[in-house]
């Protein structure tokens, strides 16, 4: 797959993940985002990047911390009580 280094990067490999795990589409989270489908699908594969904005709305979708989704915590808690005892 072309870009393979991005495509596997934390950030589109969490994104998938969590489409997947919630059952959804790309299509459902650009709406929610209030974005195009093809600027979701260039995060999903490493291609774009969401701004600060945007990287919070996708956590507060999937109900996970920005920290989880950039790979700053391997924990996707919100809560701070659990992530400190992982």
């Amino acid at each position: 797959m072309p870009g393979d280094d991005k495509y596997f990067g934390v950030f589109p490999t969490r994104l998938r993940a969590l489409l997947e795990k919630k059952k959804t589409t790309i299509t459902a989270l650009a709406n929610e985002l209030k974005i195009s489908r093809q600027s979701v699908s260039q995060y999903q594969d490493g291609t774009g990047q969401p701004n600060v904005d945007k990287l919070c709305k996708i956590a507060k979708y999937f109900n996970v911390s920005a920290d989880y989704l950039v790979g700053l915590s391997t924990v996707p808690s919100t809560n701070n009580d659990t992530r400190d005892i992982c």
